[in-house]
């Protein structure tokens, strides 16, 4: 299923020149995978998903950078 919305040739999967067993692997991969997933390719990506992209975490703050993703609700008090 490969074609101009590829943007590559699956005969020239891999890098360098492949043995034509792998190269006949790697269409039929390619190919089986666009049939079972193509749809959710084709889907837009979700806002939310967006700006987690756009924007990663902070590694300490469990937020992503700018805006938060929702309310904070802090930890219960410890008793």
């Amino acid at each position: 299923m490969s074609g101009p919305s590829s943007g590559r040739d699956p005969s020239e999967a891999g890098c360098g020149r492949a043995d034509p067993g792998q190269q006949a692997f790697a269409l039929w991969l390619e190919r089986g995978l666009r049939r079972l997933f193509g749809s959710v390719i084709d889907e837009p990506i979700p806002d939310d998903l967006m700006r987690l992209i756009d924007h990663p975490a902070d590694p300490g703050s469990g937020e992503p950078d700018g805006e938060a993703g929702g309310p904070v609700h802090p930890d219960p008090p410890v008793r």
